[in-house]
């Protein structure tokens, strides 16, 4: 307790500072809600009357962090559980929310416009411009009432810079650690602010050389150092009619090779690459806002696998050698439409239609033998919903309501083996045609708001969220890197109803909290479960696993932000989450004899994540370090495995030589802590990154 008083008396001073420097007028708009959001109803709306909780990192927020990719940025919210521990080096990022693990339990929209794929559910973070995001909307908790699938753990909505004046252009060049060096550039222009045409171009290049994330005690001669090269294209062209109507048309192409970190003679590396085009349509009439959405992403993904058994490394020839080569052709689009009308009376009305296709496309050739494995699979979805939102008192109180139906279709589902031999005998008997099902899914949304007065206001809601299966559990048997999964073509659709109630109290101006409780229950979970067979890997037994309905999952858990703008010169950021996700009916106990998770929490879950920035602002540099923690995490079904916790410092010192030209040095890892990933390698050690950024 001492210890606490004594935190207490020494923010005190700093405090009384803070109190007299909001009493001098000044604006506290670090806390202040940031007025208007889109994606918590699809068209603008004031945050202050949204039962929800909802962050924004904004533009000049997101230059603070040395942030060199988009999800680095939400590593600042501490209800988001970030994994990319090999930083740039990452074959991708892994982000979650609210105790559930994996990440296509979170949808990720860019401008509106779901990412995830229907194959494996995630998406490739490493394809978005951090330089290109003009802010990040994030709606928490389950949103399939408007969203349906994905929407699960809550909803991410990306919003890319539009062009605003005349000419605009921007460029930066930067360099740093292990070779890293690469740029970005924009250029855009507008005829007016709200009326005739405008334009952009955009693109990012980046290479380096990359660390081994094989620990040290593990390291054989088939351990290489990771190494990355990729680069973006992306344009967008529109035409505002006037103030009220505006089209646009915007396309992306991305490219890269990552190594996987292994070479025997080949060496094993990963490479994307990623088409996405949009056509948009934002307008009114009479009475009726109306947006159109209209898009297709294609990826083509490949993969390099070498392996050999420890005790046959070089020199001793190729006996137990493996290399096989992954590839696989994705493809996603659909047409979003929706309308929202103002009855006055009877609130404001929004309707639409959601119609999304994904397919997939893949196969394992091995090189050292004969096999060729190959799997296929569609999922077609169609959607209706509703929303209203009523004021009940003026200024006072606001009632949300929703419904969504959804229809998702799994069809032409293959899984086969040309030319078989004793490499790929254990997936034999899992040759088929998959049998074509349907999922059907009402997904309701409830929720009020009530504004105290200008200092205090809350919200309760109820929630259900809403998954079908993903394409790569329905139809891909093959290896995964825990083991080797099996395809379960009988997976149903998993269900989560939320109840959460949350505060915002802001007690001066320049001083503000935030609260969230919430309380989930999850049906017909969809979980990686553990056979109980086993196979061998080099001389290493690792787990055949399957994507079962195990049952219900509990999950509780509370979050806590504070912003407090200490004085014109001393910002501080803090938030906590702490959930505790935990197996509570185990439904496969007849099938898989002996084993039972019941009471077994979430692998992949850390209970407890803290973050707190603090940023000082001088008329010689601004000072940006901040502190994040993440505790421990299962690694597996049965909680025999755990990833300790860990914790990471970053810093980054920006220098405005003039408006236009600015100087930045970054370093992530700052105090070089050894901390590893869910799959068991090394995390980034000390990465300096140093940039020199112009714009006009």
């Amino acid at each position: 307790m001492k210890k606490i008083y004594f935190l207490l008396l020494s923010f005190f001073p700093l405090l009384i500072q803070s109190v007299s420097y909001s009493q001098q007028g000044v604006e506290g708009k670090v806390f202040d809600l940031p007025g208007v959001v889109i994606t918590a109803t699809r068209f603008e709306r004031n945050m202050a009357v949204l039962p929800a909780t909802v962050d924004v990192i904004s533009k000049k927020q997101a230059e603070q962090i040395p942030a060199n990719n988009v999800d680095d940025l939400l590593r600042t919210e501490a209800v988001m559980s970030v994994d990319r521990a090999s930083g740039i080096f990452s074959k991708n990022a892994s982000i979650t929310m609210r105790g559930l693990n994996g990440s296509y339990r979170t949808l990720v929209l860019v401008d509106g416009i779901p990412i995830n794929k229907a194959d494996g559910g995630a998406i490739n973070w490493s394809r978005l411009n951090v330089n290109n995001v003009e802010r990040i909307e994030i709606v928490e908790g389950p949103n399939s009432a408007l969203y349906g699938g994905n929407a699960m753990a809550g909803t991410i909505n990306i919003i890319t810079t539009r062009p605003e004046k005349k000419a605009e252009a921007s460029v930066k060049v930067f360099g740093g650690s292990l070779n890293t060096i690469g740029g970005t550039a924009y250029i855009g222009g507008s005829q007016k602010p709200d009326h005739g045409l405008y334009w952009s171009v955009n693109t990012f290049y980046r290479k380096g050389d990359g660390y081994i994330i094989t620990p040290e005690s593990l390291r054989d001669s088939a351990d290489a150092a990771l190494f990355l090269k990729e680069y973006n294209v992306g344009g967008r062209v529109g035409y505002r009619l006037n103030g009220n109507n505006l089209i646009e048309a915007e396309g992306n192409f991305y490219d890269d090779i990552r190594g996987d970190g292994k070479k025997i003679y080949e060496g094993g590396y990963y490479k994307n690459t990623t088409w996405n085009t949009r056509l948009k349509y934002i307008g009114r009439v009479n009475k009726i806002q109306i947006r159109g959405d209209v898009f297709f992403q294609r990826e083509e993904y490949f993969y390099r696998k070498e392996s050999l058994k420890k005790d046959k490394l070089p020199p001793y020839g190729l006996l137990g050698y493996t290399w096989y080569d992954t590839q696989s052709e994705k493809s996603d689009y659909g047409m979003w439409l929706s309308v929202e009308r103002d009855f006055t009376r009877f609130g404001v009305l929004t309707a639409g239609i959601d119609l999304k296709s994904g397919n997939v496309d893949g196969s394992d050739s091995y090189m050292t033998s004969t096999d060729v494995v190959t799997n296929k699979g569609s999922m077609d979805g169609q959607a209706v919903f509703v929303q209203d939102e009523l004021e009940l008192v003026k200024e006072k109180l606001w009632l949300t309501a929703g419904l969504r139906f959804d229809h998702a279709c799994f069809h032409k589902g293959s899984f086969y083996i040309d030319q078989p031999t004793s490499v790929t005998s254990l997936l034999a008997e899992y040759q088929k045609n998959y049998t074509n099902t349907s999922r059907d899914a009402l997904s309701p949304k409830l929720g009020i708001r009530y504004i105290l007065n200008r200092f205090l206001s809350s919200y309760m809601s109820y929630g259900r969220g809403f998954r079908p299966p993903i394409l790569d559990d329905m139809c891909r048997n093959g290896n995964v890197t825990k083991g080797l999964k099996l395809a379960n073509p009988a997976l149903k659709p998993e269900f989560l109803d939320n109840a959460e109630w949350g505060f915002h109290w802001k007690p001066l101006p320049v001083l503000g909290f935030q609260s969230t409780l919430f309380y989930s229950v999850g049906h017909d979970f969809q979980y990686f479960v553990g056979t109980g067979d086993s196979i061998f890997s080099g001389n290493t037994p690792k787990p055949v696993l399957m994507r079962e309905n195990v049952g219900e999952v509990k999950i509780y858990g509370l979050e806590l932000k504070a912003n407090w703008m200490i004085n014109k010169w001393l910002e501080l950021k803090t938030t906590y989450s702490h959930t505790n996700s935990e197996i509570t009916s185990f439904n496969l106990r007849n099938r898989y004899k002996g084993k039972d998770l019941k009471g077994k929490s979430l692998m992949e879950v850390s209970p407890d994540i803290f973050y707190s920035s603090l940023v000082w602002y001088n008329p010689w540099v601004n000072v940006y370090i901040s502190y994040n923690y993440n505790n421990f995490q299962w690694a597996d079904d049965e909680n025999t495995l755990k990833n300790p916790d860990y914790s990471l410092v970053e810093l980054k010192i920006r220098k405005d030589i003039t408006p236009s030209l600015s100087l930045s040095i970054g370093v992530q890892n700052l105090l070089d802590s050894r901390y590893f990933d869910n799959k068991g390698n090394l995390g980034l050690p000390r990465y300096f990154i140093g940039s020199v950024s112009y714009r006009m």
